[in-house]
């Protein structure tokens, strides 16, 4: 979250990256939440993790798509494409929430 919130600060063309990133995250705990099977106490924790594992890697990929747009390079006054910063948070969250339903239904 923090790359994003800083990429939608210092990047042109990337301003709603923050906004959609805690849309994602919002979607990934209401799902997450749902079931009544998902709001026991060990289902939460698996839930973090899965969140955890989820935001690493979307740190991860927002680092690598927009790392030039970062201090030390030389992209700044160019705009970023939204494309990466829409697919591939969305693909690391579902497969987050995927991972946390097969735990969840594992240790039921």
């Amino acid at each position: 979250m923090f790359t994003s919130w800083y990429l939608s600060h210092n990047a042109p063309g990337v301003e709603k990256l923050f906004l959609f990133t805690l849309v994602l995250v919002v979607v990934y705990w209401a799902a997450s939440l749902a079931y009544y099977d998902g709001r026991k106490k060990a289902a939460i924790k698996r839930s973090a993790v899965g969140f955890a594992i989820a935001d690493i890697a979307t740190e991860f990929a927002f680092y690598l798509g927009y790392m030039e747009y970062f201090p030390g390079y030389d992209s700044l006054g160019e705009p970023a494409k939204m494309f990466p910063g829409v697919i591939l948070p969305v693909v690391f969250f579902l497969c987050a929430w995927f991972f946390m339903r097969i735990l969840n239904d594992m240790f039921r």
